[in-house]
């Protein structure tokens, strides 16, 4: 996933029919990520959109349950670890669905 463009991406609309998904921080040559026509373009923008904030919210549930759960501070550890990528996913799952 090192050759994917970095977030964040946002959708907005790109023509009449249809919704293009942008990285606005990048050089123009790789700021477009996706353009999305038909009935469902709306959806399927804010969801590709959102797959950057997605893929991070995954990474830390996968880092929270790799922990090491013999530290001292790990019970400490594993409930700020846990809160966070709780935020992240819910913060990602808004922004597929429209409401971030």
């Amino acid at each position: 996933m090192s050759d994917a463009t970095p977030g964040p991406w946002i959708d907005s609309d790109g023509t009449t029919t249809g919704r293009v998904v942008t990285a606005p921080g990048q050089p123009k040559v790789r700021r477009n990520v996706a353009v999305c026509g038909g009935p469902n373009r709306v959806a399927n923008a804010r969801l590709i959109a959102a797959a950057p904030d997605l893929l991070e919210a995954v990474a830390a549930f996968i880092a929270y349950d790799e922990g090491d759960d013999d530290a001292p501070d790990a019970g400490v550890r594993m409930m700020i670890d846990y809160d966070h990528a709780l935020t992240l996913a819910r913060a990602a799952i808004a922004k597929a669905r429209g409401e971030a």
